[in-house]
């Protein structure tokens, strides 16, 4: 009421923007107060429960990636045997695979060993362990401009469903860890199951996106440049430790964030497209805003949360030794920028870590109990997809429909949510299929045998094999795709003619708008 009035605003306007404040704080803010106070009333002795205490985690260490000089500025992009401050574990989807930009496995520590480490190392550095936070920062900064080669380690990415969290659950009760916590709103192992989060169901089980991920940090370790996988909100809570310092773009910024980034390493982007998505690029803030990109800066303390919204670009390090804990979450107002997600995945090649698609049938097909607002979302979403899959059957059919000739070799129906994510992967762009796909039977059969010389009988017979992912002809041929796209990269496939293709497909167009409708009628019974 008293700021209303200093504005100038009359008795009716300050009791109505009272209401909606006091409405706002006790549905938002009040929980998450309540909660930090429950979680912060725990005592000191009952730490033991994060089991890191008693279990090996790894760390990782990162090389210098190669940036030119004259794109270099305040950025520190180089590439090297030498070690540097920017030290991440973040790998892409292919976590088996240590390129040039992923990060090699360190060493095993307990987390009581680690701190010792990271706690010498600062003391070691800066003389104490009691710096200044801008102390920190500064000297953060300057080794990352002058390119000092200073080595550091990062627990990051290390699995709760294996170490444990540093929430309780209702498996781990106790008298000191009570049911009030262990089922609250804010405990981060429920956080993505929210009945309005869209992977509460269809991705319950996605390390790191709806499982949480603990992070260990010491002094410079450092979460480079990054968005979340498919641009979804992240949460992270630390626990104990010294803070960490974020610096933030808001997400109606990422498109500009993402064209100053070209324009600062273009070789390096014309190398890697997806060089953002690999945690290996740090550029100093002070270049993005004078490059017209709005950075933001805040500091984590231990029992605060932070929370990034959709394609928000964000990037920090920590000032000493920390733990922390994150995870990922979706409601219902994260589905178009999912959407938009899919389009800039497919335009760098980038591979997904689920399909949109699948979610968005997943959901539709299972649509009882959906919150008014997510059934809204999906049917929404779901139209969209209806109408860009009918786009591209129309294309394709008029595709192979010409010459009369070079007609596809056969249709069918598949499962494919039953096919592993790797076995359905366009080999264009990378996208995982859902809807439909196309395979080729000639890159399938044995290198030295001739297409000619393979029967349509047989052909057919070597696709009913794969697809149900076996070999009645004897077993000697692999369970697995290798040559699949989506329709859209149909002519990117091979050069083998369209007689030895193999359009599949999960749902006739027919079946797509009986899903719609079916969401369409859930959404206006909840209403």
């Amino acid at each position: 009421m008293r700021i209303g009035k200093k504005l100038g605003l009359n008795k009716t306007t300050c009791t109505s923007m009272s209401n909606q404040l006091r409405t706002a704080y006790e549905r938002y803010i009040l929980p998450f107060e309540k909660y930090k106070n429950a979680i912060c009333e725990l005592k000191e002795e009952h730490e033991h429960c994060l089991s890191l205490n008693k279990k090996n985690f790894s760390v990782y260490k990162r090389n210098k990636p190669e940036i030119p000089d004259d794109c270099l500025r305040d950025c520190s992009l180089k590439r090297s045997s030498e070690t540097s401050p920017v030290t991440v574990c973040k790998d892409d989807i292919e976590k088996e695979k240590v390129d040039s930009y992923g990060f090699p496995p360190g060493s095993h520590y307990t987390l009581t060993t680690f701190k010792i480490k990271a706690d010498n190392f600062k003391k070691n550095y800066f003389g104490t362990l009691a710096v200044p936070s801008s102390q920190v920062e500064l000297e953060f900064w300057d080794i990352i401009k002058r390119r000092r080669a200073v080595s550091v380690e990062y627990g990051a990415d290390l699995q709760t469903s294996k170490l444990g969290s540093g929430f309780p659950s209702a498996r781990h009760m106790t008298d000191h860890l009570s049911h009030y916590d262990a089922s609250h709103g804010w405990n981060l192992n429920n956080l993505p199951l929210h009945k309005n989060c869209v992977l509460s169901g269809f991705g319950s089980n996605i390390s790191g996106m709806t499982v949480p991920w603990l992070y260990v940090g010491m002094c410079f370790a450092t979460f480079c440049w990054h968005v979340e996988d498919h641009y979804t909100y992240s949460v992270n809570y630390l626990h104990k430790g010294d803070k960490k310092i974020w610096y933030g773009v808001p997400g109606h910024e990422g498109g500009n964030f993402e064209t100053v980034a070209r324009k600062l390493m273009p070789a390096l982007f014309e190398e890697q497209p997806d060089l953002l998505c690999h945690l290996t690029t740090m550029i100093h803030p002070n270049v993005l805003m004078q490059q017209g990109i709005p950075v933001y800066r805040i500091e984590q303390n231990p029992g605060e949360f932070v929370i990034t919204f959709p394609r928000a670009y964000h990037a920090g390090f920590n000032q000493g030794f920390n733990f922390a804990e994150a995870v990922n979450f979706t409601p219902a107002d994260w589905i178009p920028w999912g959407r938009q997600c899919v389009s800039d995945y497919t335009a760098i090649g980038r591979h997904h870590v689920f399909s949109h698609d699948e979610m968005l049938c997943f959901i539709a097909s299972k649509a009882v109990g959906l919150t008014p607002e997510l059934a809204a979302y999906v049917a929404a979403d779901l139209y969209t997809s209806i109408q860009l899959e009918k786009e591209a059957r129309k294309k394709f059919l008029a595709y192979t429909n010409f010459p009369r000739d070079a007609k596809i070799l056969q249709t069918a129906s598949i499962e494919f949510e039953k096919i592993p994510d790797e076995k359905r992967t366009c080999k264009y762009c990378r996208c995982t299929c859902f809807l439909s796909a196309v395979v080729c039977i000639s890159c399938d059969i044995y290198a030295d045998c001739h297409v000619e010389t393979i029967s349509l009988w047989h052909a057919q017979s070597f696709a009913r094999d794969r697809l149900v992912g076996g070999d009645s002809q004897g077993g000697c041929l692999s369970p697995s795709w290798k040559h699949v796209s989506c329709l859209t990269h149909l002519t990117d496939l091979c050069s083998c003619p369209l007689s030895m293709k193999f359009l599949l497909y999960r749902y006739t167009m027919e079946e797509l708008n009986v899903l719609l409708i079916n969401i369409c009628g859930r959404n206006k019974a909840s209403v």
